[in-house]
């Protein structure tokens, strides 16, 4: 039942304002976009730059950006 799961979380070391907020919209279903892929691609950007800059490799958020590529060409 996700109504008691939350419930349960909420009233734990999980509760935050995240889990209070998209916690019911999960449950009541509600997918609305709520941030642009343009932005999440911004950052990822960023990220990725930062991390040539320290040599760094960033495999994840590398895979995360081709997905985000994909639903949004630039």
């Amino acid at each position: 039942d996700p109504v008691r799961v939350r419930q349960a979380l909420m009233g734990g070391f999980a509760s935050s304002r995240i889990l209070e907020v998209h916690g019911e919209r999960m449950i009541k279903r509600t997918f609305n976009p709520g941030f642009k892929i343009a932005l999440h691609q911004k950052d990822l950007n960023l990220a990725l730059q930062s991390a040539k800059a320290l040599a760094l490799n960033l495999p994840n958020t590398a895979t995360c950006m081709v997905f985000f590529q994909f639903q949004n060409p630039v």
